[in-house]
């Protein structure tokens, strides 16, 4: 649901803004990158992970014959750390220009939450980039295979 991939992307954001604190000062200092910071948070840890499709004729995917009505599972996160698409794509890079990332899929196909994961996510973000934190724990992941998101991120604010 929207609230589901919005929540997922929220934790995923607060995580990587832990991970990456240097990251996380630069946006902090320089809120005229919320919107680029924003796209390069849902593609470097994407909420949506995976989707299902059916082909809707024979094509041919790398050698391989996917016939019309077979389903394929196509990997979003995957497809968003694509070395042919992304220039260093396991740098999280708020900077990054031509971000066409598939955090919500494409198209027709598209997420329908999309803009409110932008709307929510990014006064949120600009919020954590504001915050003296460090991991307290383990992240506990949901237990799902289309969503990533977080259960539970444990930190320590600093003043």
């Amino acid at each position: 649901t929207g609230l589901e991939a919005t929540s997922a992307f929220i934790g995923n954001a607060a995580l990587a803004l832990v991970r990456h604190p240097d990251v996380r000062h630069e946006l902090a200092g320089r809120p005229d990158r919320r919107p680029s910071a924003v796209e390069e948070l849902l593609r470097f840890d994407s909420p949506v992970h995976l989707t299902a499709r059916a082909a809707t004729v024979d094509i041919d995917l790398d050698g391989h014959t996917v016939a019309a009505g077979e389903q394929v599972i196509v990997m979003l996160g995957a497809a968003n750390r694509d070395p042919s698409r992304f220039q260093d794509p396991d740098r999280l890079d708020i900077s990054r220009q031509d971000n066409q990332h598939l955090a919500f899929g494409h198209g027709a196909h598209s997420c329908f939450a999309a803009p409110l994961a932008r709307l929510i996510g990014g006064p949120a973000v600009m919020t954590l980039a504001g915050l003296e934190m460090d991991l307290a724990g383990d992240p506990a992941w949901l237990d799902t295979v289309t969503m990533r998101g977080l259960r539970q991120l444990p930190v320590t604010l600093r003043t």
